[in-house]
């Protein structure tokens, strides 16, 4: 004698994901409010549709393609080859220069800002933002350089080297020959 016996195989009711039974659906909150990241971003606090899977940046409220554009605080920029944002601007680092998110003109390959203004690092040391004429094995202390052969630095101040046994701790110079530092 054979006894049936039925065996429901149907999946129970999903919540509308197809797949394969008892498989995860990847899910995240943003601000509050449960998202799949496959389909949607969260951009601001908000939930946004993906236009398409290339889509995986937020710049402000908006999804975007990083592929194609840069977020340039917050304004979508087209992408550009050696361009970088500045400000909501893009630059051409080979070209141009970035100083207080302003785009000049880059006059010498060598030159960086320094408190907003150009300067060839050739000529020039920006030390605390205060430019000082390069001298050859100078350092910065603070807002001006020193030559660490007579000199030393501490606590953002030059002082003569009275012995070899001078040092610094935590900003205060000490003999090395009577005291230990435990800064």
């Amino acid at each position: 004698m054979t006894v049936g016996v039925t065996i429901n195989c149907q999946a129970p009711p999903s919540s509308g994901s197809p797949g394969p039974v008892g498989s995860p659906r990847p899910t995240r909150y943003c601000g509050g409010v449960k998202y799949n990241p496959l389909t949607h971003l969260c951009c601001n606090r908000q939930v946004i549709v993906k236009p398409s899977s290339s889509f995986r940046g937020c710049c402000g409220s908006v999804a975007y393609d990083p592929s194609k554009h840069v977020c340039c605080n917050s304004v979508l920029q087209t992408k550009k080859t050696a361009h970088r944002c500045c400000g909501t601007k893009l630059y051409d680092y080979r070209k141009q220069l970035c100083c207080n998110r302003t785009v000049m003109a880059k006059p010498w390959p060598s030159t960086r800002c320094c408190r907003g203004i150009p300067y060839d690092t050739f000529k020039h040391s920006c030390c605390g933002n205060v430019l000082n004429p390069k001298k050859h094995g100078h350092y910065c202390c603070g807002t001006t350089l020193y030559d660490p052969k007579v000199q030393f630095c501490c606590g953002g101040l030059v002082h003569s080297k009275t012995s070899s046994f001078q040092a610094c701790c935590g900003g205060i110079i000490h003999d090395t020959r009577r005291q230990i530092c435990c800064y």
